[in-house]
């Protein structure tokens, strides 16, 4: 799926129309219409921008997954024992991660997978 269709879903999904879109961004209408129908392509930051508006990654905006969201966890938000055992930060599809409030059972299981080569 390309760029363009990935915004305009995101946009539907968030409920907003070009124009609040455009608006947001300081952009023309027919920008974001041009970004939405691959007309133009959006820069590096403008892509980030809309990434973090949307809720989504830029990875997935950009189709290089198919995930919409990762949840970063920091140290302070992290169970104990990864803390412990020095892990500073780690990352979890949003379906492991609700508020931060992530089982560590779910977090040891989702670690051991990373780690086995």
């Amino acid at each position: 799926m390309s760029l363009g269709k990935r915004l305009k879903i995101e946009r539907i999904r968030k409920g907003v129309t070009t124009r609040e879109v455009s608006k947001k961004f300081n952009l023309g209408k027919s920008t974001i219409s041009n970004y939405e129908n691959d007309y133009r392509k959006p820069d590096a930051e403008m892509i980030r921008k809309l990434a973090e508006y949307y809720g989504v990654t830029a990875d997935y905006l950009l189709g290089l997954t198919e995930h919409r969201n990762v949840k970063v966890l920091k140290e302070d938000s992290l169970p104990y024992t990864l803390r412990n055992e020095g892990v500073e930060e780690i990352g979890i599809l949003d379906k492991y991660a609700k508020d931060k409030n992530v089982d560590p059972e779910v977090v040891k299981k989702i670690i051991d997978a990373l780690s086995k080569e």
